[in-house]
């Protein structure tokens, strides 16, 4: 069955009514015709049109050059695009994403198809005040955190400090009697216990927020060696708990930062050490595995206590906690360090794990930056 052409005249409404301006110019570059969009968008009429030049829309913000090259451009047969802001004729402005084609059909046109996308830029410029606010703030936060953790730790050493000498001195007061003195001592022994949990909360949000502001300093890092000294640094804490600690197979050389690297390793081996089964020794195994465009996987698996991964969302925020400071102690910041680490590194972490049948966490990064973060530093 042959074709059938549409005829002008279901042309002329298909033009007519289409969702983007049309128009079109004789080779001088004068107005010959102008669709519905155009009209009701400019406020103009089509006799107000007819025999003008494009730039009757000319808002007198932009520079001539760009209209030179537009011009330039489209009369050595090419086609240009590119957005402009014109000029109703009431004279109010608008955005205009636009693309202008040379048509030879033994006469020559120009047939200009324009969008009118004021309220997509105002959006964008909307987005992008409130993500500069929002940047503003999260600097002013951080700041803030540093100057108080860091601020509060002085004196609450002392407290620490005083209440431990008042603990020794309370056994040479003779006016007390032993109930008194055992009863004083639980006091200052909980007021220590709690300076001293508050203190190490101090220390943690100090440390997540430097780790959110620092600078970052990358350099080739051999994940093993940090490993290796990881484990010689919490080497009493892994003999106390008789724990067995094994590096499965070579573990990659990344480009990153060591400092932030080592700390994050700290945290996660810390973390398979604390929770730990009671009456059980702990195992953990650590290892890696290459993935696909460059990035590697790093495990840290342990036999302890695990979790329900219902929670999995919740491990990774700030001052989260799954068991309470009587069982497990710290201060919910460990976590929070890791993931805000790996964020930084354009990687990922993630956990799998079931109550009471350990946990693994996973640690995804890239093995070399990518250029776009060589240009950021």
């Amino acid at each position: 069955m042959p074709t059938k052409y549409l005829g002008t005249n279901s042309i002329n409404v298909i033009f007519e009514n289409v969702a983007c301006g049309i128009v079109v110019c004789d080779k001088k570059g004068n107005i010959l015709w102008a669709n519905k969009y155009i009209l009701d968008k400019t406020g103009y009429t089509i006799s107000e049109l007819i025999g003008k030049n494009p730039r009757i829309f000319k808002s007198g913000i932009q520079p001539e050059s760009i209209y030179h090259d537009l011009w330039s451009t489209i009369s050595s047969g090419q086609v240009w695009s590119g957005t402009l802001i014109n000029k109703k004729k009431d004279g109010s402005l608008y955005y205009e994403e636009m693309s202008i084609t040379p048509v030879k059909n033994g006469t020559e046109y120009y047939v200009a198809i324009k969008k009118d996308i004021t309220e997509r830029i105002d959006s964008e410029a909307k987005i992008g005040m409130y993500i500069e606010k929002l940047i503003e703030k999260n600097e002013q936060l951080d700041e803030f955190a540093s100057a108080a953790s860091h601020d509060l730790r002085e004196p609450m050493r002392k407290i620490v400090a005083f209440g431990e000498r008042l603990q020794k001195e309370i056994g040479y007061i003779e006016d007390f009697d032993n109930d008194k003195k055992l009863k004083i001592k639980n006091y200052l022994t909980r007021m220590t216990n709690a300076s001293m949990r508050l203190e190490s909360l101090l220390n943690g949000l100090l440390m997540y927020s430097r780790t959110n502001t620092g600078d970052i300093e990358f350099s080739n890092v051999d994940i093993e060696d940090v490993i290796k000294n990881v484990i010689s640094d919490l080497e009493i804490k892994i003999i106390n708990s008789e724990a067995d600690v094994s590096i499965i197979g070579s573990l990659p050389t990344i480009e990153a930062d060591a400092t932030m690297i080592r700390q994050l390793f700290q945290n996660l081996l810390s973390n398979a050490f604390k929770f730990a089964k009671e009456n059980e020794k702990s195992i953990v195994k650590i290892y890696s595995q290459e993935l696909p465009e460059g990035k590697v996987a790093i495990y840290i698996e342990d036999n302890g206590i695990g979790f329900d991964e219902r929670h999995l969302g919740k491990i990774f925020q700030i001052f989260q906690r799954l068991h309470s400071n009587s069982r497990y102690a710290g201060t919910g910041v460990g976590l929070a360090i890791c993931k805000r680490i790996v964020d930084r590194h354009h990687g990922d972490i993630t956990a799998i794990s079931e109550e009471g049948e350990g946990a693994t966490f996973i640690v995804t990064l890239p093995k070399i930056r990518q250029e776009k973060d060589r240009q950021d530093d």
